[in-house]
């Protein structure tokens, strides 16, 4: 589950350079992993922290698949929008896999 929400570029943009910079983390730990499991906060984050770097690790392969599958290296960056797939475009969303290339 924390899997599928970590790649879900509709609460997490594909468009950051780095986990780090996701501002959206704590919005979704409070309203979308609070609500799907239960348990008790431990006083040092432990387990808030494993949750959000679980939910970065799946961000960070998901995006990385996503390039390695749509990138090609030898094209510039208009002709990488050119030739995207639409229907992954429709299935992240917003297109913004088309920002993507110049991040790597």
């Amino acid at each position: 589950m924390l899997g599928l929400l970590g790649s879900d570029f509709e609460k997490f943009s594909i468009c950051e350079e780095s986990w780090r910079k996701i501002t959206t983390k704590d919005k979704v730990y409070n309203k979308c992993v609070k609500q799907i499991f239960h348990f008790d906060e431990d006083s040092e984050g432990t387990i808030k922290k494993n949750i959000l770097e679980s939910m970065g690790k799946s961000w960070k392969e998901t995006r990385l698949r996503l390039y390695n599958a749509y990138f090609e290296p030898t094209f510039t960056t208009e002709q990488n929008i050119e030739n995207r797939p639409w229907e992954s475009i429709e299935s992240i969303g917003d297109g913004s896999l088309t920002i993507a290339p110049k991040l790597r």
